[in-house]
């Protein structure tokens, strides 16, 4: 390849990826990219597009919960939330986090709304809609140790009960932008100390 601009601009760098915060953002910026610019029906693209929208939430809460556990904001064995992969029992948390932000003494009026009730309500839609755990949309099916198909890959029996993308994109992009919120406010609360 002749252009290194391009070869350079083209190149990955996983290498500098340190948090699974880093990755979040990038799973974000992809699920963005897909439902902005995809123009074709999307049960073409839907069980690879869902897994990267949850994947993502996993990601992010992971990051948020266990910084609240680390600084003793929730009590909570932070083993056992990094094996966690079901993001309803992740949301719990989440809500938990965001009910103690909104009785805090210094939570404005504004975001007492916004981590009693606003934040709260989209959140859980989100994760009705999506319905997930660890495989879901991942495959078809799911499989137990010995090879035997157990299930299928998602708990949708009807049509209508799958995510509709206008619906998921905001919710989506609201409850990112909620749970990087509530990251701001917990960064404020909990500020890193410095060493030496």
């Amino acid at each position: 390849m002749n252009n290194k601009y391009e070869y350079w601009k083209n190149q990955t760098l996983v290498n500098r990826t340190f948090t699974n915060n880093a990755v979040a953002v990038e799973y974000f910026t992809l699920a963005e990219f897909i439902m902005n610019n995809y123009k074709a029906r999307m049960e073409t693209i839907q069980n690879p597009l869902l897994h990267i929208i949850s994947h993502c939430l996993e990601l992010i809460l992971k990051d948020i919960i266990t910084f609240a556990i680390e600084n003793n904001y929730i009590s909570e064995r932070r083993n056992t939330i990094i094996h966690v992969h079901n993001i309803e029992k992740l949301i719990e948390l989440l809500l938990h986090i965001f009910k103690k932000i909104s009785v805090e003494n210094c939570c404005s009026i504004e975001d007492k709304e916004y981590f009693s009730n606003i934040f709260p309500i989209k959140c859980k839609r989100l994760v009705d809609i999506l319905k997930t755990e660890t495989t879901t949309y991942r495959y078809a099916e799911k499989i137990d140790q010995h090879g035997n198909a157990i299930g299928k890959g998602h708990p949708f029996e009807h049509d209508g009960e799958s995510a509709n993308i206008l619906e998921l994109k905001t919710l989506f992009k609201d409850c990112y932008d909620a749970i990087c919120y509530t990251s701001f406010i917990m960064d404020w609360m909990f500020p890193k100390q410095e060493e030496g």
